[in-house]
């Protein structure tokens, strides 16, 4: 049983409205679409074009991201939340049943993501994946700044017959964007669209880390060239072309 029912599970656990991060800054603005072109796409039918199509429920929160060359190293996604709405599991799923990661979530009294355990290569039994250490697994501690942005991620875990752990810093400047040796735009970053995206790709910029070629009139940028525009529920690089929705 594989992503198809994953939907129904979702709408049956979410009853009341959480809170994810303090002032997270929100846009009237979504993503519907990511379209990205590259010479290295797997696609079906071998354009260079793979087309991410994302769903959300009724208070805004994305419940999947697919596309249809869903195979290893690039599954979909799909997201659980709890009874208050939090976000309570992220999926990869496999189109034929079986993930390729699982992770729950656990959070602190700030109603923050305090840590989260990853699972890899497991089974759904009756649309609920299982967690499985067959292939290993992963640890992940956060920590904050008071502007609800994580600034540590510590890692550890199993697999591939070793242990591994690091320990990442994140850093922002006055213009509230990542020091990370890029050069930003002056716009507004389309991981603002909603907190799980900065959430998953750890960057709550202000700004894009890149000129696009084009932007709305909100700012939000079109087209740009790119690599995992959000996290890994995409994970292509290529041109990346975004087409949004209105709250």
């Amino acid at each position: 049983m594989g992503l198809l029912l994953l939907p129904t599970l979702f709408q049956a656990c979410q009853k009341e409205k959480g809170t994810f991060f303090p002032n997270p800054d929100l846009t009237p603005f979504y993503i519907k679409q990511i379209a990205v072109i590259s010479s290295g796409a797997n696609t079906p039918d071998g354009s260079d074009t793979l087309i991410y199509t994302f769903t959300y429920n009724r208070r805004g929160e994305p419940l999947t991201v697919k596309h249809p060359g869903a195979g290893t190293g690039n599954p979909n996604a799909a997201f659980l939340y709890d009874n208050y709405g939090r976000l309570s599991a992220y999926v990869r799923p496999y189109d034929g049943g079986g993930y390729e990661s699982y992770v729950k979530y656990f959070y602190n009294d700030r109603n923050q993501i305090a840590s989260d355990s990853q699972y890899i290569f497991g089974p759904y039994v009756d649309s609920v994946p299982i967690a499985t250490l067959e292939y290993g697994f992963r640890l992940h501690w956060y920590k904050y700044d008071d502007q609800g942005r994580i600034i540590q991620r510590i890692d550890s875990g199993y697999g591939g017959g070793a242990r591994f752990g690091s320990v990442y810093s994140f850093v922002y400047d006055g213009d509230g964007d990542l020091v990370n040796g890029a050069v930003y735009d002056n716009k507004v970053n389309y991981r603002r669209t909603n907190a799980i995206w900065m959430f998953l790709s750890n960057d709550y910029s202000v700004h894009n880390a890149f000129q696009a070629n084009s932007y709305n009139a909100y700012g939000l940028p079109l087209v740009f060239d790119g690599l995992n525009p959000i996290g890994d529920a995409v994970v292509d690089s290529g041109r990346i072309l975004v087409t949004y929705g209105r709250r």
